[in-house]
């Protein structure tokens, strides 16, 4: 049994145009100890996929359909004592701007004691709070610092310290290097790997840049005007892109190795989901899309050890 399964997630958004949907019949598995990386343009569902795991959406986002199993236990329609139990215990969220997610008028060590008395911690907070802060590298002294006393990847890491104040199972990380320059980012990833081979949680990693994900996650989600586009290890994503999107994703980004070529990037927006095209979503900026695509959403084909949502990868009928 994964440590997390995600079947055909549904997730709407009241809006004065009507309900739009975020999020189309995602599902996806996560694995104790894993590191699952998702990435996409702004707008295809990422941090509303983060959100309804942890079942953090308010109104007007609702949960329409499918289901978030935790360890076996389904979260969504659970009550609030009942998630409220496993969010910082077992499931921990490291939000997308640590300088909001902070509060600015308490002390990085309040907010630590905040969250543990809630949590009814009976332990030497103030040892339990130094012991995260240094296994970030941050000195302990920055527990009566402020966040604005902070550097911008000193906030990220005393987020991500007082995700790991209880050593949870699973931590989904919304874009947290996403306001870092390229150093710091490189750092905080390195210090993520080691904190999981360290103490075995599993993570969630939401994000812009596929140069990280190429080098830390084990498995990536491509996702694409709200549904998983392609998906499977990592490395067979990055060496055969399947879907024309994953394959424009990876090229507008520069290679670091190898000669220079021009990037190219992907023509185009993304759809308006209030009325998404028919068919395949990626179908109007898609260099080998055909009339077929048009004619129904496709489902996600397997092509070993991927898979796919593009009729490129449709089987083949075999005639009599």
């Amino acid at each position: 049994m994964p440590l997390l399964d995600v079947q055909d997630l549904t997730i709407e958004y009241g809006t004065a145009r009507g309900a739009v949907t975020a999020l189309d019949e995602v599902s996806l598995q996560v694995e104790a100890g894993e590191f699952l990386g998702i990435v996409g343009e702004s707008g295809c569902g990422k941090s509303t996929l983060l959100f309804g795991v942890a079942q953090l959406l308010s109104p007007p986002a609702a949960v329409t359909g499918g289901s978030v199993r935790f360890d076996g236990r389904e979260l969504v329609g659970a009550s609030v004592r009942d998630l409220n139990a496993l969010r910082w215990s077992r499931i921990s969220v490291v939000m997308q701007s640590a300088m909001n997610a902070l509060s600015p008028v308490k002390t990085v060590g309040s907010q630590y004691r905040d969250v543990l008395r809630a949590h009814r911690y009976d332990g030497d907070w103030p040892s339990r709070s130094r012991e995260v802060l240094e296994l970030v590298g941050v000195d302990p002294v920055h527990l009566s610092s402020y966040p604005h006393q902070l550097s911008g990847g000193m906030r990220q890491r005393a987020m991500i310290a007082m995700a790991l104040l209880f050593t949870p199972d699973l931590i989904l990380m919304d874009e947290p290097t996403s306001a870092l320059d390229v150093v710091a980012q490189r750092s905080l990833m390195v210090q993520i790997k080691e904190l999981q081979r360290e103490l075995g949680f599993a993570v969630v990693f939401v994000t812009h840049d596929m140069s990280l994900v190429s080098h830390f996650s084990d498995r990536l989600v491509v996702m694409y005007g709200g549904q998983i586009a392609e998906t499977g290890p990592t490395r067979a994503v990055f060496d055969t892109p399947r879907h024309p999107y994953s394959a424009g994703l990876l090229d507008a980004f520069p290679s670091i190795r190898g000669s220079r070529v021009r990037l190219t990037g992907i023509p185009g927006a993304p759809p308006d989901l209030a009325s998404p095209p028919p068919g395949c979503r990626f179908a109007p900026r898609c260099p080998s899309s055909s009339d077929i695509c048009a004619e129904g959403r496709p489902p996600l084909y397997r092509i070993d050890p991927v898979q796919v949502r593009c009729v490129l990868h449709a089987p083949k009928e075999v005639s009599a």
